[in-house]
């Protein structure tokens, strides 16, 4: 697979037809958007039997690929949601169970889409388009490979946010 660099410091998402993604650098065929692969595989996940069960770790790879979809605080929290799938190995069940007061919108000091944007530079090794989706079994393993590939390619930038708020919460 290669390696691509994204950043979220961009004014558009949709790239020139023929390059790459300017936010996870994913290359894009000509006349299409990354968004276009994404939803590509989306709709498999919703129509064909065998590619939902991974639907839970889809989703966050692409969106945490593509920053300027969420609000800083909502990337972050979204990591943390996909670092429990991956790493902790949680079902969406039990995930949503431990999530469900810090992430309800009734209770959550924060929006996931509104708000000051996190800067990335990452290297990002697996996008949306190193999925392969001609049977269930290669696509359940791709989308597997890639959100473990997300968190890793990931670990700084997270290590970094708890530090920061580890710093502003001694100061309070």
């Amino acid at each position: 697979m290669t390696r691509r660099t994204g950043s979220s410091e961009i004014d558009s998402i949709e790239p020139v037809a023929g390059t790459v993604c300017p936010e996870c650098g994913a290359t894009v065929p000509p006349g299409q958007a990354c968004a276009d692969a994404f939803q590509a595989v989306l709709s498999k996940d919703f129509s064909e039997a065998g590619f939902r069960e991974v639907h839970h770790l889809m989703v966050p790879s692409y969106t945490l690929q593509h920053p300027s979809r969420l609000s800083r605080q909502g990337w972050l929290e979204m990591r943390k949601m996909l670092a429990l799938f991956v790493i902790d190995g949680m079902t969406p069940v039990q995930a949503q169970r431990k999530l469900r007061l810090a992430l309800d919108s009734g209770t959550r000091d924060f929006s996931f889409r509104k708000g000051e944007r996190i800067r990335l530079e990452v290297v990002w090794s697996m996008t949306v388009a190193d999925v392969r989706s001609d049977a269930a079994e290669n696509y359940r393993d791709d989308v597997k490979a890639w959100a473990a590939a997300v968190i890793a390619d990931t670990r700084d930038v997270h290590e970094s946010a708890d530090a920061a708020q580890s710093r502003a919460e001694s100061k309070s």
